[in-house]
């Protein structure tokens, strides 16, 4: 019967890395221990102090109870990895505990390029095709009044604006035409009469003396 000297990784091993590694967590690198420290939890990116809060607390070894110290093994995982061969590294978390192999351990040989996943590309699920309407991330963008579109006097919520000027407090006039303007301002008197004549389309005497 034939032993397998390193785990076998299997293509759905590599979707799960994959699926992990999507979710772009933080991976530590300390050279003097040659380890890979990453977040157990939701928490996506980790310090260095962490790393280092991290393996005090695993040799000082002051928890009171079991939970605590459970708590606390559990918050960061450590990957030792296996530069000559990455299927053997080992990490912290229970999963390689059982199994010896996970995602954490592919996810950084991927990283160092050690591996790809190039080979399991179909079978990636296929995201479902986008449903008829508008997304509902999208609905509040089409919630808007016309005339919250349009600009006005004051800046943006959130911009302190100080270049407020007097015309823009000042009310709004209708627009009056130029020829508005000269009718009001210009007059004609009439050559025969010498009465003052009118304007609508052309000069026009009110004794109809004529069209000048």
């Amino acid at each position: 019967k034939e032993f397998n000297l390193s785990p076998v990784i299997s293509k759905s091993d590599l979707v799960e890395a994959y699926k992990w590694n999507n979710q772009n967590k933080t991976i530590i690198h300390f050279k003097d221990d040659n380890c890979y420290y990453l977040s157990s939890g939701e928490r996506a990116d980790i310090t260095k102090e962490d790393c280092k809060s991290f393996n005090q607390a695993l040799l000082e070894q002051k928890w009171k109870n079991f939970d605590e110290m459970m708590h606390e093994i559990t918050s960061i995982y450590r990957v030792k990895f296996n530069e000559d061969s990455w299927k053997l590294s080992t990490c912290s978390c229970c999963f390689w505990l059982k199994n010896y192999k996970c995602n954490h351990q592919i996810a950084i040989a991927a990283r160092k390029k050690k591996c790809n996943f190039d080979s399991v590309g179909m079978d990636i699920p296929i995201q479902s095709n986008r449903k008829k309407g508008r997304p509902k991330n999208t609905l509040s963008a089409f919630l808007l009044q016309p005339k919250e579109t349009q600009s006005c006097d004051s800046g943006p919520k959130g911009i302190q604006s100080n270049e407020e000027t007097d015309e823009e407090n000042l009310p709004k006039r209708s627009r009056i035409e130029p020829e508005e303007i000269q009718s009001q301002t210009a007059s004609k008197s009439c050559d025969k009469c010498c009465s003052k004549m009118t304007k609508r389309r052309y000069w026009a005497c009110p004794n109809k003396c004529g069209k000048n």
